[in-house]
């Protein structure tokens, strides 16, 4: 699994503007410290020189351990001489340094060739920007899911909250477990029943794995297409399209909401088909059941949800009037 390219890009262009800025302000800085100390402009002049004496103490070969110590004890001596001058007036110790933001990486992404900590939070974060561009993932975590607003009670079989309380319990299971193998998701059900809630937790645990995570409500990624299409040069187009076929993990909230057309079936279809044969992971829910899924959609499609993807439902009382109007 790993980040799309525009989030590393991006992430990559947040490092560097926090570099950018951590020099200017140490520029900054170092003129105040001059205006006050402009003796300290030639002990730097000294320092400047450490590099070209030690090199030519190692071209010399001749006793150069011992030159190389005279060097190091030089630049020393200087050092703690700015120090004192720079906390005799006032000043800390390290006036003079650049402020990195990660003192681990200084701000570089990068510890030993492998990704630094930092690096790792800023990609999330970008791809957290994402996701909440079209969801509120703040209040969508598993620990946010009530069982206890499902019913306890059916007149024939299991009860709403027997139901709820399996489909939860496994969609933990495959936010702890994802990876690029794992399977795609249909989660079926009437509005209001935590469709959307859960799969957001799903993508919340997919990101914090590193996962590349879309989700898009159906509509609006076809409303995008639509107008995409019609676009001059149809670039715009072939980008949303393939980053919904090629992402590390799709979730397609309430299909079925949209207007129904030809071109949304077959934006559908293409979706479903290629990211199966890719073996990329998808979950899509909806509030249509099976035999509205086929109709709408035609049956090669609906059958391929029925036959490729694991179907979790979703019963119960709508749960966004419950905690609008509850009971008295």
């Amino acid at each position: 699994m790993g980040y799309p390219k525009e989030i590393v890009t991006q992430a990559h262009r947040a490092l560097a503007r926090r570099r950018e800025e951590a020099e200017r302000d140490r520029e900054e800085r170092r003129q105040r410290v001059l205006n006050a100390l402009p003796e300290i402009a030639e002990l730097e002049s000294e320092l400047s020189t450490t590099s070209l004496r030690l090199a030519r103490a190692v071209l010399s070969g001749t006793d150069v351990e011992r030159k190389v110590a005279e060097i190091r004890a030089f630049n020393e001596g200087i050092q703690a001489k700015i120090a004192r001058l720079l906390t005799s007036h006032g000043f800390s110790a390290d006036e003079l340094k650049a402020r990195r933001h990660c003192p681990v990486c200084s701000d570089a992404g990068y510890v030993g060739g492998k990704p630094c900590a930092c690096l790792e939070r800023e990609l999330k974060n970008r791809m957290y920007e994402r996701l909440g561009a079209v969801s509120e993932l703040k209040n969508a975590g598993f620990d946010a899911f009530s069982l206890a607003l499902y019913p306890t009670e059916a007149k024939s079989g299991p009860s709403p909250a027997r139901v709820m309380e399996r489909t939860f319990a496994e969609c933990k299971k495959y936010a702890a477990e994802f990876s690029a193998a794992s399977p795609s998701l249909l989660l079926t059900g009437g509005t209001g029943l935590g469709k959307t809630h859960l799969s957001l937790a799903i993508a919340s645990a997919a990101v914090e794995k590193g996962a590349d995570v879309v989700y898009v409500p159906f509509h609006v990624l076809i409303g995008r297409l639509e107008t995409a299409r019609f676009s001059k040069g149809g670039g715009e187009y072939r980008d949303l399209l393939d980053a919904a076929l090629g992402c590390g993990l799709l979730i397609l909230d309430d299909v079925g909401s949209e207007f129904g057309t030809a071109f949304s079936s077959a934006v559908l279809y293409d979706l479903v088909n290629t990211r199966h044969f890719s073996s990329l992971p998808t979950i899509i829910s909806t509030n249509l059941d099976l035999r509205e899924l086929q109709q709408r959609y035609t049956e090669r499609v609906a059958s391929r949800l029925v036959g490729w993807y694991k179907i979790l439902p979703f019963v119960g009382e709508d749960i966004r009037l419950k905690l609008s109007y509850p009971e008295p």
